[in-house]
């Protein structure tokens, strides 16, 4: 079946939008965020050490909970991408956002560094298949001379969402009792 021409430019005019790429990379950057909110003191990710002249202080269990996203990542891809080659590919995308989203509101969860450990751990582990099955969407539906475009446009929105992810955080930052709310709202919408 052979789509109208305007109708495909149409499609493709909407799905060139990089929003979608680069909100994946949000939740990436947002542990940096949280730093700047007290995250460090509410879960004693910082270890200060008196004995010593001047006091130093120890980051390592904030290293750790970067580093454990990438290890959970790195556990993830082969299973996950079995998963996409054995099954349909918008099904495993699909049950992986929805259980994405959910490890990502798990995080207003959290109370310790180790439930942050575990939390960076599962995420980096769901959001290993994104990346390939993005690339599995863009193959299948642009042509070969439009996919080189479109994969660049999906990785520079990474730096683009750092951008406004700090703007964001700003926002949210100013608004009290509504966080919760906001990052279901925000997780519903993606997901759909």
């Amino acid at each position: 079946m052979s789509l109208h021409p305007l109708l495909l430019k149409t499609l493709h005019q909407l799905t060139d939008i990089p929003l979608p790429d680069g909100i994946v990379y949000y939740d990436k950057a947002i542990l940096g965020s949280a730093v700047l909110f007290g995250m460090t003191t509410d879960l004693s990710l910082t270890v200060v050490d008196t004995t010593t002249t001047p006091p130093t202080t120890d980051t390592s269990r904030l290293s750790w909970a970067t580093s454990l996203f990438y290890f959970g990542m790195l556990a993830g891809l082969y299973p996950m991408s079995f998963a996409l080659q054995r099954f349909d590919i918008g099904r495993v995308l699909g049950g992986v956002v929805i259980l994405w989203g959910g490890i990502c509101m798990l995080t207003a969860a959290v109370t310790s560094y180790q439930g942050l450990y575990a939390q960076r751990f599962f995420l980096g582990f769901v959001e290993s298949i994104v990346p390939t099955g993005f690339m599995c969407i863009v193959a299948g539906y642009y042509t070969q001379q439009e996919q080189s475009l479109r994969q660049s446009w999906w990785f520079s929105s990474t730096g683009l969402f750092t951008i406004i992810g700090g703007a964001l955080n700003y926002g949210f930052a100013q608004i009290s009792g509504v966080g919760c709310i906001a990052g279901s709202i925000f997780i519903c919408w993606r997901g759909c």
